[in-house]
């Protein structure tokens, strides 16, 4: 059971992991909603730069919420968005207050781990 328990966090830790982690992936989603707008100017250093800034600005949210972003902006723009209006549409895919359950699971296994050792979490002030 343990290892089930272990195997299911290492999932959702994966998930919700910022998407600057698997840097590839993103950057292949970027480059992804770049070309459905026909972007390339024909300079491959300046692609090369706007991929590397969406890239930085999007970095510290997860892939899946990139993802459904990029199929949002697909389906439904009739134009290529803004880095901030997509970051927006990232926002909303995250779903309301994923951030905050990502941290009560993760200070949740913290806490489970010391319990089986016998600890507990000492608040710092």
């Amino acid at each position: 059971m343990m290892a089930a328990v272990t195997m299911a966090l290492r999932s959702l830790s994966e998930i919700l992991e910022p998407s600057a982690k698997r840097r590839p992936e993103l950057a292949v989603e970027i480059a992804k909603l770049f070309a459905a707008f026909n972007l390339y100017t024909g300079d491959a250093a300046k692609s090369a730069a706007q991929v590397e800034v969406w890239g930085e600005q999007l970095g510290e949210f997860p892939l899946y919420a990139i993802r459904k972003a990029y199929r949002w902006a697909v389906r439904s723009e009739g134009k290529m968005p803004s880095l901030a209006s997509f970051i927006g549409d990232v926002k909303l895919a995250m779903g309301s207050k994923v951030q905050e359950r990502k941290r009560l699971c993760i200070n949740g296994q913290i806490n489970r781990t010391l319990h089986l050792f016998g600890a507990s979490l000492i608040s710092v002030s």
